[in-house]
């Protein structure tokens, strides 16, 4: 649980450590509570950090990059969509809020149908709606959880944003297969550097290029396979 708080004021920012925090506390409180949390909740660190963290106002520089990113793109061509991907959902809202300040950006977002408290999840119907509007334009920007990266039918875009790297070289690639389906598209990657960020960039990296490196290998067997038997047709036609 401290580790994910680390993760998350390292690359999330502020708002995001705020919300876990309050969830720590709440679920301290209540009876279905485990021991950690409430071991964590009862330290004086966590009390401590917890008071500090509510008056830090500052947000993580990604926000500002995404707002600017978001402007440059649709300034230069107004009718492009945009798919912004968020890890948590605590960020997708913030991000969400953030862009629907941008001029030109009409935000939507597109989320789990698990319910959280005081937020409810989409539906699978709902989902389909918010899809449904982000295609026939009235939606340009959309921000997502990971519910966007796979079984869906989201429209190709012309920029996707990861707010942070995926460790997972199949979410990586499904992201990024979100735009460049009909027409050129961008992908920009946010890292902090010196956090995990970086790690989990990497180790998405280097497991594509294994991934790569595999379906050489068996092309090249397959081929191989293909040219001893085009032989031994040959062969057998020729007697």
């Amino acid at each position: 649980k401290v580790e994910h708080a680390l993760d998350l004021v390292e690359t999330q920012g502020m708002s995001a450590l705020r919300a876990y925090l309050q969830r720590l506390k709440d679920e301290a409180a209540s009876d279905a509570g485990s021991k950690a949390s409430r071991d964590i909740v009862s330290s004086e660190h966590f009390q401590r950090l917890f008071d500090e963290a509510q008056a830090v106002k500052a947000e993580h520089p990604k926000l500002s990059r995404v707002m600017g990113v978001v402007a440059r793109q649709l300034t230069d061509r107004p009718e492009s969509r945009i798919l912004v991907f968020t890890h948590y959902r605590d960020t997708c809202d913030l991000v969400a809020n953030k862009l629907g300040k941008v001029e030109m950006a009409k935000v939507a977002k597109l989320v789990g149908q698990s319910d959280r408290k005081g937020e409810k999840g989409l539906r699978q119907k709902e989902q389909v709606g918010v899809l449904q509007r982000f295609r026939d334009g009235e939606f340009n920007v959309l921000v997502a959880t990971s519910v966007g990266e796979e079984g869906l039918d989201v429209a190709s875009t012309d920029l996707v944003i990861f707010y942070e790297p995926v460790p997972s070289e199949i979410r990586s690639i499904q992201r990024r297969g979100r735009t460049g389906r009909s027409r050129a598209g961008n992908v920009v990657i946010f890292i902090t550097r010196g956090t995990r960020d970086e790690a989990y960039y990497y180790s998405s990296l280097n497991k594509e290029k294994a991934m790569r490196r595999r379906l050489e290998t068996m092309k090249d067997e397959l081929s191989g396979t293909a040219g001893t038997k085009r032989k031994g047709q040959d062969r057998k036609s020729v007697v």
